[in-house]
């Protein structure tokens, strides 16, 4: 819980993940000899966060992101413009007609998806 009177910051939720700038910010100032559990405190994180967060940047040599894990898109730009031109193409073809005449057969929601991005 916080004490009275301490900051209540809005930059950063509970759990959320560290910028690559409050990493190198971390980084550096466990160079300059700023305690760990101050910068703890601080970016309202725990002191293992801090640690880690160094270790990564000795073994990694940057502070970026690791990439995220997720299904792989199932069509590249390629496909998708050709489905979106054929949606401009032909205004009065249904989603349904639009996937069978696609490479791939994409579903509906699919066609929806591309063509409204």
């Amino acid at each position: 819980m916080r004490s009275f009177g301490t900051e209540i910051s809005g930059n950063r939720g509970k759990q959320a993940e560290l910028s690559p700038e409050q990493r190198a910010g971390i980084c550096s100032a466990l160079d300059a000899g700023v305690s760990a559990s101050k910068l703890a405190v601080e970016y309202a994180c725990h002191r293992s966060t801090i640690y880690r967060t160094r270790e990564r940047f000795l073994e990694q040599k940057n502070t970026s992101s690791r990439p995220r894990t997720g299904r792989p898109p199932i069509f590249n730009e390629r496909a998708r413009k050709y489905i979106y031109l054929q949606a401009r193409r032909n205004p009065l073809w249904s989603y349904k007609r639009l996937g069978a005449n696609s490479p791939g057969h994409p579903s509906r929601t699919t066609i929806r998806r591309i063509y409204k991005a």
